[in-house]
């Protein structure tokens, strides 16, 4: 099949290959006026290698982009995010970043679906930093969505299963209660920790309490208005 003039080409290359076709695009000329061309990347079929001709001729992705390795586009989305965020939250980041050493030299666009898996299953010991993970990865899709450089998310099929750790919930002793209320007028929030511990109360039905139903005189508080 003859492609239209400027549209690209498809060559099969010499030898046993696993992916001998590779799609590429006239990206300039050079002083005798000869093509220099650009590729697109590398298939095991002419099928593949035109559906990829045909999609570069619709979008125009920047193919440059398209070469980038996941540890080039974490470069790149960090260099921008972690401007905005807190040091707590980037050494997060930089924490699920050390968990995915398997994936640095892939292209991203070459990533699928059973590489993040594996990270996940293989490099991720524990339900904590598998989320750590998840979220890093899923940061790095919409960045690499945004700019073109993927057209189908295989973060979207990333399974961390679910928490069986079990914590054991440890309450104050008599002595530890006494020593808070020894120190509620030296310390800063102790007397917040004093109200959860006497209430009951979890940390975000605290904040719920709206300051009309605080009443400091009578010693008491509601936390939510009735009906």
């Amino acid at each position: 099949m003859r492609l239209p003039n400027g549209y690209g080409g498809i060559s099969k290359l010499s030898g046993n290959r696993r992916k001998p076709f590779v799609a590429r695009i006239t990206d300039t000329y050079n002083d005798d006026g000869v093509q220099v061309y650009k590729t697109l990347g590398y298939f095991a079929t002419r099928k593949e290698a035109l559906e990829e001709l045909v999609k570069y001729n619709k979008t125009q992705y920047n193919i440059d982009q398209r070469q980038q390795t996941f540890e080039q586009i974490y470069t790149a989305w960090s260099d921008s995010h972690f401007k905005e965020i807190t040091e707590g939250s980037v050494r997060g980041y930089k924490t699920a970043y050390k968990h995915c050493q398997n994936l640095y030299k892939i292209k991203f666009c070459d990533i699928r679906a059973v590489h993040l898996q594996r990270t996940i299953d293989e490099d991720c010991k524990t339900y904590s930093i598998k989320k750590q993970v998840r979220v890093l990865i899923n940061c790095l899709y919409k960045y690499a969505y945004d700019n073109d450089i993927v057209e189908k998310l295989y973060n979207k099929s990333i399974n961390i299963g679910k928490e069986t750790t079990v914590h054991e919930k440890k309450i104050f002793t008599d002595e530890e209660i006494k020593t808070l209320w020894k120190n509620v007028d030296k310390i800063d929030g102790l007397d917040t920790i004093l109200i959860l511990n006497y209430t009951g109360m979890r940390v975000s039905e605290f904040l719920e309490i709206e300051n009309d139903n605080v009443h400091l005189d009578e010693r008491y508080m509601i936390r939510r208005k009735e009906n």
